[in-house]
């Protein structure tokens, strides 16, 4: 990606700025000026290496590493997309998953809802949110493509639990639907897609 697709993509609901050195993005307000209380920071020394970062006044936080500028502004664009943006989710599906008294009917909801493919119940699955029991509470953890957890929420009731898996699965397919177009023009390495994942989903 290149920073007129990415300027194409956002400039509606964000202004983006460029330096000699940094790309910033920050969303914009009901009138159109910047937003600065947080926004987004791709910085270069000698255009060797990029580094992304969230900015929220006056402190920055890394959030990786790239090799080249194309794949520094595809993880720009993820990043601005998860952190800024509201994904749409159905109110109604998290109010059934409220009510599941177990983890079957549970299943049963969120398969009509979310392409299986992103979600296991019980049983471990890589590049997908994972719910593991223990005792009469559950946790919820993403297991990436490398077999590594990661944890997104600990000892829930059932309900709350069915609720984060349904939130992060449909994170998990709008972060592909982002992601295809820019893998059909650009070289992405299985690494570099779980490091663009792990930041759309902010984990």
């Amino acid at each position: 990606m290149n920073l007129n697709e990415a300027c194409k993509l956002l400039e509606e609901k964000f202004n983006i700025k460029e330096d000699t050195q940094n790309i910033y993005v920050y969303p914009k307000n009901s009138d159109g000026s910047t937003n600065l209380d947080a926004g987004m920071k791709l910085s270069s020394v000698h255009d060797q290496s990029w580094t992304l970062y969230e900015v929220q006044r006056d402190q920055e936080f890394e959030l990786g590493q790239f090799d080249t500028k194309e794949l520094g502004i595809l993880a720009l664009y993820v990043a601005v997309k998860g952190r800024f943006e509201t994904l749409t989710v159905d109110q109604q599906v998290k109010e059934e998953l409220r009510e599941a008294g177990d983890v079957k009917s549970g299943l049963a909801i969120l398969q009509h809802h979310v392409s299986k493919a992103y979600f296991s119940l019980g049983t471990e699955k890589k590049e997908a949110i994972n719910v593991g029991e223990e005792g009469n509470k559950y946790s919820v953890y993403y297991v990436a493509a490398d077999a590594q957890r990661i944890m997104i929420s600990k000892s829930r009731p059932l309900p709350g639990a069915l609720v984060v898996t349904y939130n992060y699965g449909r994170m998990l397919e709008e972060f592909d639907r982002l992601i295809k177009p820019w893998k059909a023009k650009q070289t992405i390495s299985v690494y570099e897609e779980e490091q663009l994942k792990r930041i759309y989903m902010g984990k």
